[in-house]
Parts: structure tokens; sequence; C-alpha cells
């Protein structure tokens, strides 16, 4: 035996049908009685009974969210004293800041940490802001995101109607825009208001929707959405219908039209831009209502609990010496704690999300476990989502961050991963002929077990690619794009706010700025909604395409064509690095999100 073989004793290689295995058969029993499905924590959502130890967070992993929870406790100190400061200046009289423990909470580490905010600002203040200046107070270490600066018009960016426009585009829900021809009859949009608009002459809503310029966001499925009362009393849920067009010959996007409810009426009326402090209500409700499906939907359900099923069965079902277990194990690094935590601090009675978010806590569990059940795996893939969607064509809608370097992205993976399989995979029926393989589709399509619909079967060889490189795309960028922007976007909760306490205005005009401050949240849950902001939105840990150097010395020396592969993988990613640096000097907005350096190979936090 060569000195290799003596380092490396298990050789990464694609099991034997016609060979008995018995270490192999040994190491995925020991892991199916590591590894059980858990369908109560959720109700028929699959998630780990318990975490093994062996999937606890890395020391480097601990590292990175106790700096950046370092930075919130020495923002929030001297936020406090700031909020001090103003109240002496306002009242006259010296106010002692509160102080901020620097201590966890029971259990410590990212549980502790989100229990520790959660307590520390439910109850931090229930006034309503009389001004943005109360928002910004929260902001001292940090600096106010762009979206709080002041615009040409003297207003905040985020009042303006291109940046409302733009939270479709680079935001952190880049799912809900559709291209459409027609409109729900339930939404009574006239074109007068689409003449509000000003999107410049000879233009009308007919031309528009004949045209292909016309996009839709429905929100209706919250109609029914119960509304939370955590922590200071009654909130409020819209269910909007908001209609966007791209002016004749191209442009930015632009906002036309909200209906606040799904069903037309007297006290639901449609705002359009002519509609003054009613119309940045109209917008206030319809970044509520986006706010709620993004977290229960496009980033929970969609992201975390999907790739928590695929993990499960992968672990049970591949094993260790698999070529397909040494390249997927990392884009699962941390999935499993971080779930856990989530389940236990953020979606508890009383946790961040019944605290931050418009609907009940029961509410956003059920929304959350109803969209793992519908989500359709293979259908979500991106390229075939942007075009179920309508906004695949650039000519059509020539802006949109998440498509252009999200398709960069995706491109990059799915040659890594086709390089990849080609060199274990000799041919479709190799792929077929693959018991591993074949048990682990099997398993996380099985509603018993990983639950997850659409994934099809593993036939060829391509269709093996497409699987693999959705999920590891879903795992790294797919989960970039939604959470990363909460660091700023959506930690500003004038701009971004996941509930309102007052309902949308009920008529065009009448609407004061009081009214709309009493829409917002209250300080303290604007803090909250900040803070949790900056914590999950704040950690990078691991990069895209850097894979662990002792999960991968076996593989990438017995094979040179993986690491040929690996190669010219990070070669592109560098390449899209610098296309997208470009591309944000022109941008309304900068999109770092899915800059290769700052995207995560795995859902960790």
């Amino acid at each position: 035996m060569s000195l290799f073989d003596q380092l490396f004793p298990e050789p990464i290689a694609l099991p034997n049908p016609s060979k008995v295995d018995t270490a192999r058969a040994d190491a995925l029993d020991h892991a199916r009685r590591t590894y059980f499905y858990d369908h109560t924590k959720f109700d028929w959502v699959a998630m780990a009974r318990h975490v093994p130890a062996s999937d606890r967070p890395s020391i480097a992993w601990l590292g990175h969210v106790s700096r950046v929870m370092l930075d919130i406790l020495v923002n929030t100190a001297q936020a406090r004293r700031a909020e001090s400061r103003t109240r002496q200046g306002q009242e006259g009289v010296a106010t002692a800041p509160r102080e901020f423990s620097a201590e966890l909470g029971e259990g410590g580490g990212i549980e502790g940490a989100l229990a520790r905010l959660v307590e520390e600002f439910a109850t931090d203040d229930p006034n309503v802001a009389t001004s943005l200046s109360d928002f910004d107070l929260a902001f001292q270490r940090f600096a106010l995101p762009p979206v709080a600066e002041r615009a040409s018009s003297g207003r905040r960016r985020f009042e303006e109607d291109e940046s409302f426009a733009w939270m479709r585009l680079g935001g952190a829900n880049p799912y809900m825009l559709r291209r459409v021809t027609e409109l729900p009859t339930e939404f009574a949009v006239r074109n007068q208001d689409y003449l509000a608009a000003d999107l410049g002459p000879r233009d009308s809503l007919e031309a528009a929707l004949a045209e292909g310029r016309a996009f839709f966001c429905d929100y209706s499925v919250l109609a029914d959405a119960q509304a939370g009362s955590v922590p200071f009393g009654p909130k409020s849920v819209a269910a909007p219908y908001v209609l966007y067009a791209v002016p004749r010959g191209g442009g930015r996007l632009r906002p036309v039209a909200i209906q606040c409810r799904p069903v037309p009426g007297p006290l639901n009326p449609v705002f359009n831009p002519s509609h003054g402090v009613a119309w940045l209500m109209a917008k206030t409700a319809a970044q509520a209502a986006d706010g709620n499906l993004h977290q229960a939907v496009m980033h929970l359900a969609r992201t975390h609990l999907v790739m928590e099923a695929f993990y499960l069965a992968m672990v049970r079902c591949l094993a260790q010496p698999h070529p397909l277990y040494h390249l997927l194990h990392p884009h699962f690094e941390g999935t499993l704690s971080i779930n856990e935590a989530a389940h236990q601090a953020l979606m508890a009675d009383g946790g961040g999300v019944d605290i931050v978010l418009s609907g009940t806590i029961g509410y956003s569990r059920a929304v959350t476990t109803a969209a793992v059940r519908a989500f359709d795996f293979s259908a979500n893939a991106l390229p075939k989502e942007l075009q179920q969607r309508g906004v695949l064509d650039r000519e059509v809608l020539p802006d949109y961050p998440f498509r252009e370097d999200g398709l960069d992205v995706w491109a990059a993976i799915e040659a890594w991963v086709s390089t990849y399989v080609h060199v274990f995979y000799s041919d479709d029926s190799s792929v077929q002929g693959d018991p591993e393989l074949q048990a682990f589709v099997a398993e996380v399509s099985d509603p018993g077990k990983g639950g997850i619909r659409g994934v099809g079967q593993a036939k060829t060889r391509a269709d093996l690619v497409a699987l693999i490189t959705q999920v590891i795309f879903i795992a790294s960028a797919g989960h970039a794009a939604v959470n990363f922007p909460q660091v700023d976007m959506m930690a500003y909760a004038p701009n971004w706010p996941l509930c309102n306490v007052a309902p949308p205005p009920t008529a065009t005009s009448g609407a004061t700025e009081q009214d709309y401050y009493r829409q917002l949240p209250r300080i303290g849950v604007a803090r909250l909604q900040m803070a949790l902001g900056k914590l999950l939105g704040g950690v990078h840990h691991t990069q895209l395409g850097q894979y662990p150097h002792h999960l991968g010395a076996d593989l990438w020396l017995r094979e040179p064509r993986v690491a040929e592969g690996l190669s010219a993988f990070q070669s592109r990613l560098q390449t899209i690095e610098s296309e997208i640096a470009k591309r944000n000097e022109s941008r309304l907005f900068s999109y770092p999100y899915l800059l290769p350096s700052r995207i995560p190979q795995s859902v960790n936090i």
C-alpha cells in the first residue's frame, strides 16, 4: 500500500452495487440512527429531531457572531446615550440611559444572542415615533443605510417612488414581481391612476398592459391573516395589489397604483402617486406585506427549511466516501444549528417573529408550513422561475440586479457541477445505477421524510447536474439574496416595516404625518428589527467556491480534473465579482448581496 493510500484509506468513490460493502452499509446505518426526522416543530415540515454534536457551530462561526453581536451591543449603548441627550434637550431634565447587558442569556450561542435581543428590545420603547429622527437614533456605531439618506428632493430616499420599485428588483424579496397583460377584476385601478404616475406622454394603462410594460405584485394571500398584538397591542395586516410599469422607451421601474385589500370599496380606494401622505402610507402597507411574505416564505421556508430536508436526506443516504457527499457537505454547514436556533428563539411564542411581524405567531408558522409543502423544487430553478414570472427578458425589464447577478452565479455553479458530475459518472446508466443517489432523491421527495415536491428523478447526468446546481445555488446565493439585505434595507424600519400598527388609509386625501407615524412600528419594535437585521444579515461565514482543505484533499489529489474544474469555478467567480462591481456603479442602489466574495457556502445564519 502506498503512502498516499495510507493517508487516505477511504478513497472517494461511487458505491458498487455488485459488491457488498459492509463498512459503507454500517456507516449509513449509523447516520440513520443519528439523524432523525421530526415533523412536529412545523406541521409536517422536515426538521432534525436534535442537532448532533458534529453539526454544532464551529469556533470560526461563533467568532463571526460574537463580533457582530459586540457591534450591536456597542451601538445600542451609544444609541441610548444619544436618546438620553435628546430627551434632556427636549425636557430640560437629564435622563440616565438604560444600560444594555452584554450577557447573552441562557444557553449562550446564537440561541442566547437572539433571545437576549428579543428580551432587551421587546419592552424597550412602546412609544409612537413623531419623526424619522426617532428611528435614526438607533444608528450610532452603524451608519444610516443609503435608503435613509436625503434625496435631491429633500425627502429620504426610501420615500421616492423609484426607491420603492427598486425593492422589488434589488431588495430582500426579489421574487414577487410578475409581468402581466391583464389585472384582477378586483383591482379597481383606472387609467387616471396610471396617468398620475407620470410615466411620459402618450402613455396609458391599456398601452402598458398591451406592450408588456406592466408588472404586478399580488399580496392577497394575506387577506385572511390573523393580526398579531405582541408586544404593544393590536397590529394591522394589509393584503395589497401593487401595479408597476416601465416607461415607454425604457427607464426605471415605477410604481403606479396600490389597493391595500383585494376587495374594492369606498373604504378601500386605489392610491396613486398624486395622493401625498396617503400614497406614502399605501407604500408602507405594501412594504410590510412584502416583508411578511419574505420572512416566512422566501427566507425561512424556501431556503432554511428546504435545505434542512435535503441535508437530512443526504447524510442518511450518501455514505461519506460518496463524491456527492464531499461536494455537498460544505453547502450544509451550520444549517441544522441555525434552524434550531430560529425555531427556539425566533418562531417561539413571544419570540422575535411574534414581535416584529404583523401576524400572530401561529399564523406565521402556518404560512411557513404551507410554503414548504407547496414549494415545487424544479419549477423554482432560477432561470425557470424568472421565465415563469415573465421577467427574464432584459429588454423588457432592463435593470433587475437579482436577475443579472443571480444568473451569472447560477451559470458558474452549473458549469462547476457539470464538470464534477462528469468526472464521477461516465454515462447516464451510472447515474441510474447509483443506489445511494437514488435513495437520496427518493427520500428527499418522500412525503413522510423530506417532503420536498418537484425534485423529480435522477435518470441522466443532465438531471443530476440540474438537481445539484439548484441545491448549491439555494444554499449559497439563493439564501444570500434574501438574507443579507436585512443588514441595511430592512434594518431601517421606515423603509421596510415588518409590521404596521395602524391600518392603511381609507381615503385618498386627509392623511397626516401623524397618521403615517402611527402606522409604523413602535420605536422599540423598530429597534429590535434593526438589531435582528444587523445580526442575521451581518454574519458572513465561509465563501462560495472555497472548499475546506481537509474535506477535499483526497478528492483534489486523486482527481486532477476536479481540481481543474474548481480552479475554473473560482476564476469565474472572480470575473463575476468584477462585473457586479461595475454594474453597481450605475445602479440606483448598490447591490452587493451576490458578490461572490460575500456569498457563504451554506445557510448558516
